[in-house]
Order: C-alpha cells, then structure tokens, then sequence
C-alpha cells in the first residue's frame, strides 16, 4: 500500500452547485494510533473532507478520511478494513 496512487474525494464547505473536491497523491506511511490503523498520505486533505472515500489505482476504497488540513502536520485516513471490522460488529447494546 505504501507508495501506490491514491486519490481523496469530499466536498469541504460543500454548498449547492459545489463541484466534489479530489486530492491525488500516495500513501506515504502506514500507522497505528489509538489502536486505530491509519494511512498516512503526503498531500493535504482540506478541511471539511472527513468521512470521504480514499480511492486506489483499482478503484478500490482503501480508506475514510480521518484527519488533515492546511493548519495540520500530518494528514491521515483510516484504514478501510479497520471501518469494515466496526460494522461487523455492530452497534453497542447502549447505542441509542
């Protein structure tokens, strides 16, 4: 996964008649934080991106952006399989 094209897709500030906002770069380094998988990518989400798709050279999802933007040092999507384990397990007995 490390080094292969990924391109990004959301719409930050989305307003009607807003074009979708595409960021292409790679995967410059893969992470674990909070127990969490990460991807970490070496260009700028921008804000207001979060919870869109990272898409692959196969047209795969292979992450949902998590963390970024121009005040942010580092970028970061959450690892795709990590969001597919959630909803296998379903939601807390809590959850209302």
């Amino acid at each position: 996964m490390t080094g292969g094209p990924i391109v990004a897709i959301g719409y930050p500030d989305f307003s009607p008649a807003d074009k979708v906002n595409i960021r292409d770069g790679t995967v410059s380094s893969t992470t674990v934080k909070s127990l969490i998988k990460l991807l970490e990518v070496n260009f700028k989400f921008i804000q207001g991106m979060s919870g869109g798709p990272v898409i692959d050279a196969n047209y795969q999802v292979v992450g949902i952006i998590h963390k970024g933007g121009p005040k942010e040092k580092r970028d970061f999507a959450i690892v795709i399989a990590e969001f597919d384990s959630w909803i296998a397990a379903g939601l807390p007995s809590d959850y209302k």
